[in-house]
C-alpha cells in the first residue's frame, strides 16, 4: 500500500506526515537521533501496517520533512505533543491509537493522557525514568562528523548490524 505525504501547518510550522491505508487509525511518532524521521525510524513496518491500519506517520518538528525549530529550546517536548495533539485533528473522528518509538513512545504517553479520543497506546524502547547516558547511546544523540562515524553510532543501536544499510545512511 502507497502512503501519500502531506503537510499542516501547527503552531507556525510547516508539519509532514504520512497517511495511507485502511481500518483503526494509528498516529505513529519516531524518536531522536541524528538524522532521524518517520521513514527512519518506521520505514520497514509501514507498508505493512498500512494493510491493516490507517497509518497517519508524522516527523516531529525539527526532523525529516517537517520545519525546523527556529528558536530555543530546540528539545521542545511541549510543542511536540502539541503537535501530536493537533494531528490528531486531522484523524478520522473516533478512537485512535497512538504509537511511538523511544522519546516518541513519551510522546504518545502524553498524548494519550491529553486526549480521550486516545484507546490505545503502544511504544518501544521508551523509558520512564532518568537513567546514565553510556558511551552508545551519548555517541548516538551527538552529530556525527561523516557517515561513517554515523554508521558506527547506528550499528551499536541495533541487535543486528546488517540491519544498517547504505540506503538508511544517506537517508540522515
Amino acid at each position: 500500500m502507497e502512503l501519500e505525504s502531506r503537510y499542516v501547518e501547527i503552531d507556525s510550522y510547516k508539519v509532514h506526515y504520512w497517511v495511507g491505508g485502511q481500518g483503526f487509525p494509528i498516529l505513529m511518532i519516531h524518536g531522536v537521533g541524528p538524522g532521524t524521521s518517520i521513514v527512519g525510524n518506521f520505514e520497514p513496518a509501514l507498508s505493512a501496517l498500512s494493510e491493516r491500519y490507517h497509518v497517519f506517520a508524522t516527523d516531529l518538528i525539527g526532523f525529516g520533512g517537517s520545519a525546523r525549530k527556529i528558536t530555543q529550546p530546540y528539545f521542545d517536548v511541549d510543542l511536540w505533543v502539541k503537535q501530536g495533539l493537533a494531528l490528531l485533528n486531522e484523524m478520522p473522528a473516533g478512537p485512535v491509537g497512538v504509537a511511538g518509538h523511544s522519546l516518541g513512545g513519551a510522546l504518545a504517553l502524553k498524548i494519550a493522557a491529553s486526549s480521550e479520543k486516545v484507546t490505545h497506546v503502544l511504544t518501544s524502547s521508551t523509558v520512564g525514568t532518568p537513567y546514565p547516558i553510556n558511551q552508545y547511546l551519548d555517541a548516538f544523540w551527538s552529530l556525527p562528523a561523516n557517515q561513517s562515524d554515523l554508521r558506527a553510532a547506528m550499528e551499536n543501536m541495533v541487535y543486528d548490524p546488517v540491519a544498517v544499510t547504505d540506503q538508511m545512511i544517506e537517508g540522515r
